[in-house]
C-alpha cells in the first residue's frame, strides 16, 4: 500500500505497523482531550514521513469564497482552555453536569478475534467498551467521556477519535508526500459540496465518470457548476478518452468555459455500474491528471467493499485468493489514488456510512494540509463537526473495542456476506433474465449490480425513444412491486440524451429471498419483450439443428425462457411440439424441468413425456399475462392446437379424457386474466368449452372435476359478460351440485368480514356488477336445496339453511341500493333474523337517510312481537 506511482524515481514510504503506533502515542498530552480541544493531524502521525516530499500548492485553484473565510473566532479562542489555570467565561460551553446523560452503554454486534482474547484475560474489557459516563476522563478510565463527546468542538471533529482516523490512514493509504493531513465531516455528500464551494466557480465544468453518482451532479447544479462525463468500460472512466477531452478542449463549445481540472471519480465500486479500476488502471489516469495539472476527488465509500471474481459455480466456494486475515485484507485491495499521490492532487473522501452505519454521518476527507485546514476554516462555521453521540460510540468501537486489527476483522466480514448476496444477485439474473435482451458484468466491488437492456430489440423501439422506453419499465417493475433505479439518473452529461437503457440493482437492501423475487418481477415486465424478428432468430437457431448431433439444452431452455413472451410462439405451436418431441428421445433430457430447473423461465414450466408443448405454452401465456399481447388469436390457437385429433403424429397423441382434462385446466387458469377476457374476447373462447364440458356429448368422456364450481369463478369474475350471466342463469338452477357449504361470513385479522364459500363469492359479485337476477336466483336456490339439509348452529340455537341474512350481505345490497337483492334477503330470512341484527340495518339505513330501504324493510311481513324487538333493538342503537 501507498507505493509512488513512479517506483523508479522513489523510494517506498516505510510501512507503519502496531509496533511504532503504540509509542508514537504516549507522546499526546493530556490537554489535547478536553472539551473543544485543538489538534492538528501531526499530534498523531508516527513521524514517518519526513523524508517525503511536499505537496504542490492549490492555492491558484481556490475559489473566492474559500480564501475569503477567516474561520470562527469563537472556536479560535478554544486553544485557551487547555490551560487548566484559565477561567472560561468566554465561550457558551455549558458544564457536564448541564447535560441530562449520567451515562451511555453500547453493544457492539461483532466481536473481533483480538477482542475476544483480550477479553478472556481481563473481566473489565466489557465495561470500558461499551459504557460512558461522565466523569472517565478526569478519573482516567479513558481519555473520551460524556463530558467532551456531547459539549461543543472543533469543526475537524473530536481528537480522540480524529486520532484513530490518521492512524488508520496512514497504515492503509500511506500518502507518499509529508504534508498530508485528515479532518472528520459529517459524509462524503458534505465533502464534496464543501469542496466544489472550495475549487469550482459558476460556470466551470467538473469531469467524471459518463455514468456517475446522481447526487454529486445534483450538488454541483446549484451553484453552476456542470459534470461532464467521460467515456468509460467495465473497469471505470478511460484514460484515453479523458486525455482526448483535455486536449481537445474548445471554450466555444462548452459556453465560453475554461478547461476543467476537477476530476470526481468513484473509482471502487462505483455507483452506479460497480465498476472498480485496477492499479494499472489508476496510474494511467493520474498520469493524464499530471499531464493537465487536475485535482482529482477521490469519493470512495465502497472502497473496503471489494470482492473475488464472480464463479458460475452453482456451489458457494471460498477461493484461493480470498483474504483470511488483516494482513492478507491489505495485501489483496487495490491501492488507492491517494496511496500512489506523489504530487499531492488528491483529495480523498472516505466515509463509515457503507461499512459501519449511514445514519452516524461521519466522514473525513485526506488531502495536502494546507488544503484541509481550509476545509476546516469552512466546516467551522457551517456543518462543524460529526454528532457528538457518533463520535463517542464509533470510539468506543473503533479504537476502545475493536482497534485497527478488528476493524479489519470487520472489513473481512462484511467482504464475504457482500461476496455471497453478489453472486445470489447474479445467478437470480441468470435464472431469470433473458440474456438476448439484459446485460450485466458482476460487481467486484460496492453493492451495485448493472444492469444493461439492448433497448433496441423492443417492440416499440421505431416509434419510442429510449428515454420513454426506460420511463415504461420502471413503471412497469414498480407496478410489479420492484424498486430499481433507472440509468438515466446516473447521466453526468444532463444535457446530451441517453441513446442506451440501464437500470441500476442493489444486493445490500433487501434479505437474499426477496432479491430473488424482485428480479423475477423485474423478469415479468416489459423489460423482456421481444421483436418478431429476434423471435424468427431464435427459432431458426434452435429448431433447425442437425438430427443426428447431440441437442444443445441451454438453447432449448432459451427458447422455452421466450417462448411466454410473444405470439409467434403460440402460433408455431405445431414447430415447437416437434421440437419437443425430438427432446424426448434424447435420454439426457428426461424432465426437462427437474434435471435443470436453475436455467427454467418458471417453476410452471414441465416438459413431460406424455406432454405438448402448445398445453404448456397456453400455462405460459396464462401465468404471465401481458395486457398488451394479442391474446384472443394466441390463445385460439393454442386450445385448436389442443383439441386438433388429426396432428396426433406430432406428438399430440392425448387420449378423449386427458384433452379434456387439459382444456378443463385451461378454463380454471383463465379466471386469473381478468383484462384479458374483457379486452380480447377470449371469454367467447372458453364459454364454448365450458359448454361441452357442462353438457358433453356421448362421445366425450366426462370429467371428473366438478365443473360447476368452475362456472361460479367465471361468474365471480367475469359478470360484466352478458355471456357469463347468461350461462350462469340458464344453468345455475338445473345444473348445480347436490349439495353446497354454508355461505357463512369468515372474519379476517384486520377486522373485515368476507365470504367463505365459492357461492357467497358469487352472491357478493353480483351484488357489486348489479346483477340482481342472478342475485336473487342465488338466494332462491339456496333456499330450495339448502333449508332442510344444512343447519347452523347461532348462540346455542339450531339455525337452517345460509346465512344470506349476514350483516355484511344487507350493508352491500343497501350500499348498491338494490332494492330487488334486498327485498329477496328479507324474504329469505322470514322469522330466522335476530331482532339485533336487522335492527343494525333499520338503524344504517335510518343515519344515511335511505327512505326507499327504510319503507321495504317495515312494509316487510313480519310478527308483531318480531317488529317490537326490532323497533327497540333500534331504539336502544339510537341511544347507543
Amino acid at each position: 500500500m501507498g507505493e509512488y506511482i513512479n517506483s523508479d524515481h522513489a523510494s517506498i514510504p516505510d510501512t507503519v505497523t502496531d509496533a511504532v503506533l503504540k509509542p508514537a502515542r504516549r507522546t499526546v498530552p493530556a490537554s489535547k482531550w478536553g472539551v473543544a480541544a485543538q489538534c492538528t493531524t501531526e499530534d498523531f502521525k508516527t513521524r514517518t514521513d519526513k523524508h517525503k516530499p511536499l505537496a504542490k500548492d492549490w492555492n491558484h485553484r481556490l475559489t473566492h469564497e474559500s480564501t475569503a473565510r477567516t474561520g470562527s473566532s469563537l472556536k479560535a479562542a478554544f486553544k485557551h482552555l487547555q490551560n487548566p489555570d484559565v477561567i472560561s467565561l468566554g465561550g457558551g460551553i455549558p458544564l457536564s453536569e448541564f447535560l441530562p446523560f449520567e451515562t451511555l452503554s453500547f453493544t457492539p454486534s461483532f466481536v473481533p478475534s483480538s477482542s475476544r482474547s483480550k477479553s478472556a484475560s481481563d473481566s473489565s474489557v466489557d465495561d470500558a467498551c461499551f459504557r460512558s459516563s461522565k466523569t472517565d476522563l478526569s478519573e482516567g478510565r479513558s481519555v473520551f467521556d460524556i463530558s467532551v463527546a456531547l459539549n461543543y468542538g472543533q469543526g475537524s471533529g473530536s481528537p480522540q477519535l480524529l486520532r484513530w482516523i490518521i492512524e488508520h490512514t496512514e497504515m492503509v493509504h500511506n500518502p507518499p508526500y509529508a504534508d498530508w493531513g485528515c479532518t472528520m465531516t459529517v459524509g462524503n455528500t458534505s465533502a464534496l459540496d464543501m469542496a466544489l464551494r472550495m475549487l469550482a466557480k459558476p460556470g466551470d465544468y467538473v469531469l467524471s465518470e459518463k455514468f456517475t453518482y446522481s447526487t454529486a451532479v445534483e450538488t454541483a447544479k446549484p451553484m453552476g457548476v456542470k459534470f461532464l462525463g467521460v467515456d468509460m468500460d467495465g473497469e471505470g472512466l478511460l484514460p484515453e478518452s479523458l486525455l482526448q477531452v483535455l486536449d481537445t478542449w474548445n471554450p466555444a463549445e462548452h459556453e465560453n468555459a475554461a478547461k476543467p481540472f476537477l476530476l470526481y471519480l468513484v473509482p471502487t465500486g462505483h455507483n452506479p455500474t460497480g465498476a472498480t479500476q485496477s492499479l494499472q488502471r489508476r496510474r494511467s489516469i493520474y498520469r493524464v491528471a499530471q499531464q493537465h495539472d487536475l485535482i482529482i476527488l477521490e469519493d470512495d465509500p465502497y472502497y473496503w467493499l471489494q470482492m473475488d471474481a464472480y464463479s458460475p459455480s452453482a456451489e458457494l466456494t471460498t477461493p484461493s485468493t480470498t483474504p483470511q486475515s488483516p494482513a492478507d485484507l491489505l495485501n489483496a485491495i487495490v491501492p488507492t489514488y491517494l496511496g500512489i499521490d506523489v504530487d499531492g492532487r488528491v483529495m480523498r473522501m472516505d466515509s463509515f456510512s457503507k461499512v459501519i452505519s449511514p445514519g452516524s454521518r461521519i466522514g473525513w476527507i485526506t488531502a495536502p494540509q494546507a488544503v484541509v485546514e481550509r476545509y476546516k476554516t469552512h466546516a467551522d462555521v457551517s456543518t462543524q463537526g460529526p454528532s457528538g453521540f457518533s463520535q463517542l460510540a464509533f470510539f468506543k468501537l473503533l479504537d476502545e473495542f475493536w482497534g485497527h486489527a478488528g476493524f479489519l476483522e470487520w472489513m473481512l466480514h462484511i467482504r464475504g456476506e457482500y461476496t455471497e448476496r453478489r453472486d445470489f444477485m447474479v445467478r437470480a439474473c441468470e435464472q431469470h433474465l433473458p440474456r438476448e435482451i439484459v446485460a450485466w458484468k458482476p460487481a467486484r466491488a460496492g453493492m451495485f449490480q448493472w444492469l444493461g437492456v439492448d433497448w433496441q430489440k423492443h417492440p416499440d423501439a421505431s416509434t419510442k425513444s429510449p428515454n420513454e422506453i426506460e420511463e415504461e419499465i420502471w413503471q412497469e417493475a414498480l407496478a410489479q412491486g420492484a424498486l430499481i433505479a433507472r440509468g438515466s439518473w446516473f447521466n453526468a452529461n444532463k444535457h446530451i440524451p441517453l441513446n442506451e437503457i440501464f437500470f441500476r440493482t442493489t444486493f445490500a437492501a433487501a434479505p437474499l429471498v426477496q432479491i430473488e423475487e424482485a428480479v423475477k418481477r423485474i423478469d415479468s415486465t416489459r423489460l423482456l419483450d421481444l421483436p418478431l424478428e429476434c423471435l424468427d432468430q431464435i427459432f431458426e437457431d434452435v429448431v433447425a439443428y442437425d438430427e443426428e448431433s447431440e441437442f444443445n439444452l441451454r438453447d432449448a431452455t432459451r427458447l422455452l425462457r421466450v417462448s411466454k413472451l410473444f405470439e409467434i410462439i403460440v402460433m408455431r405451436a405445431i414447430y415447437i411440439t416437434k421440437l419437443l418431441h425430438k427432446m424426448r428421445r434424447n435420454p439426457e433430457v428426461g424432465i426437462l424441468a427437474k434435471q435443470d430447473h436453475s436455467h427454467m423461465a418458471s417453476p410452471q414450466c414441465r416438459v413431460q413425456h406424455r406432454g405438448n408443448a402448445s398445453f404448456f405454452l397456453a400455462k405460459y401465456l396464462m401465468i404471465q399475462p401481458y395486457r398488451h399481447l394479442p391474446w384472443s388469436t394466441s390463445l385460439a390457437t393454442v386450445i385448436n392446437a389442443i383439441t386438433d385429433r388429426t396432428i396426433r403424429d406430432d406428438g399430440l397423441n392425448l387420449d378423449s379424457e386427458e384433452r379434456y382434462r387439459r382444456i378443463h385446466h385451461l378454463c380454471k387458469q383463465a379466471v386469473h386474466l381478468p383484462d384479458a377476457v374483457k379486452h380480447y374476447g377470449i371469454w367467447d373462447l372458453f364459454s364454448d368449452h365450458f359448454q361441452k364440458l357442462l353438457f358433453p356429448s356421448e362421445t366425450d368422456p366426462v370429467v371428473t372435476n366438478e365443473p360447476f364450481e368452475d362456472l361460479l369463478f367465471l361468474a365471480k369474475f367475469y359478470l360484466q359478460s352478458e355471456d357469463a350471466e347468461r350461462l350462469v342463469l340458464s344453468q345455475i338452477l338445473n345444473k348445480g351440485p347436490k349439495s353446497l357449504s354454508s355461505v357463512g361470513m369468515t372474519k379476517s385479522r384486520d377486522g373485515r368480514y368476507a365470504a367463505s364459500s365459492l357461492l357467497g363469492s358469487v352472491m357478493e359479485a353480483a351484488i357489486r356488477s348489479g346483477s340482481s337476477n342472478l342475485a336473487v336466483l342465488l338466494i332462491n336456490y339456496e333456499i330450495n336445496t339448502s333449508r332442510e339439509k344444512i343447519t347452523k348452529t347461532v348462540r346455542g340455537k339450531e339455525i337452517k339453511g345460509v346465512r344470506f341474512y349476514d350483516l355484511h350481505f344487507w350493508r352491500l345490497a343497501m350500499a348498491f341500493d338494490d332494492l330487488e337483492t334486498m327485498s329477496a334477503l328479507l324474504d329469505a330470512a322470514d322469522r330466522r333474523v335476530p331482532s339485533k341484527a336487522l335492527g343494525q340495518i333499520l338503524l344504517e339505513a335510518v343515519c344515511a337517510q335511505q327512505l326507499e330501504i327504510l319503507q321495504l324493510i317495515l312494509d316487510n311481513q313480519m310478527p308483531h312481537r318480531k317488529l317490537s324487538k326490532l323497533i327497540t333493538a333500534v331504539t336502544g342503537g339510537m341511544k347507543g
